[in-house]
């Protein structure tokens, strides 16, 4: 019986040469070392390296570190070089997030556009969207409404959560310069809903309870608001404690049920459901009286901007 060469006989496999890199070096030390003692080695070591000797990928890595932690300055110093050379519309999103927000960095709204536009042009949705949302405001470009909202049809075409609600309000407000459209209202919020997104359902509620785009249909507007409020929707929250605190739409009015909607968007301030709990609370409506606490709830919805919870506290001649 022939046997082969023992396994252990065999001349053991080259030594592996480490590679060292500064890029990968840096970017460990990124979770060690101080944000200043970080900004100097960035100083120090990264500008001398080129693009050829730092591999891109290191680099992208190492600035979205930085971005993480809100050093937009560093981050774009980083980016900057891979921007100039390369249409990566990743980078120019955020770079155009960095010069909107000011990220360290004075804020340049216009700059901003220009990263957005180019990403955009490549199909990238999260710069559609925030381009329609700059060409709208006409903050950094010259304003242009209808031009903005077609990159927003766009990104929601694209499947953005973000543009998929903004272009449902657009068309349920009917906001100045879009026609209401309770049909396009209806479809996106139903494209919303269907990925379980909260204010997106809600507002499909809402459409089914006001028979907008669809025939009415309560009890689905009652689910729908449930279900939204489940996932953290304070909008539906405060829906479902309007619907059964006026008993609208055929739902018999139920304080309690109303007054416990309320209270849960009211302890994630709410200002309306802080307004209606508060008021609940003092006239002692599916809750026992407790002046003090709706005194309280309201002083908290009129710090947040409710007009009716200021109102109702100057005539109560509590201050605020």
């Amino acid at each position: 019986m022939n046997h082969s060469t023992p396994i252990l006989s065999k001349a053991p496999p080259p030594p592996v040469k480490a590679r060292f890199s500064t890029g990968r070096l840096l970017l460990h030390l990124l979770v060690l070392l101080p944000i200043p003692l970080i900004g100097w080695l960035m100083i120090t070591h990264m500008k001398p390296y080129s693009l050829d000797k730092v591999r891109r990928s290191e680099m992208i890595l190492i600035g979205h570190a930085l971005y993480d932690r809100g050093q937009g300055n560093e981050a774009l110093a980083i980016w900057l070089p891979i921007l100039e050379e390369e249409n990566n519309a990743q980078l120019q999103v955020l770079a155009g997030h960095i010069l909107l927000k000011g990220m360290k960095v004075p804020k340049r709204p216009d700059l901003a556009v220009h990263w957005y536009r180019k990403a955009a042009n490549q199909g990238e949705m999260h710069a559609m969207y925030h381009l329609g949302v700059q060409l709208i405001k006409g903050e950094g470009v010259e304003k242009d409404l209808h031009g903005g909202l077609e990159w927003i049809r766009k990104s929601a075409e694209k499947g953005m959560p973000n543009a998929m609600l903004e272009y449902a309000l657009l068309h349920y407000t009917g906001a100045g310069f879009v026609t209401q459209d309770d049909k396009t209202a209806f479809y996106w919020a139903s494209k919303l809903a269907e990925r379980n997104h909260p204010l997106g359902t809600s507002v499909l509620g809402m459409l089914y309870l006001q028979g907008r785009g669809t025939p009415p249909n309560t009890p689905k507007a009652i689910s729908l608001f449930e279900r939204a409020a489940d996932a953290g929707s304070l909008e539906a929250m405060g829906n479902l404690g309007a619907l059964y605190y006026n008993g609208a739409a055929g739902v018999p009015t139920d304080p309690r049920r109303a007054f416990r909607h309320f209270k849960r968007a009211a302890a994630k301030k709410h200002p309306q459901s802080l307004y209606m709990a508060g008021f609940m609370l003092i006239n002692g409506q599916g809750v026992a009286p407790d002046s003090k606490r709706g005194v309280e709830l309201l002083k908290k919805a009129a710090a947040l901007g409710s007009e009716k919870a200021a109102g109702l506290l100057e005539e109560l001649g509590a201050s605020r």
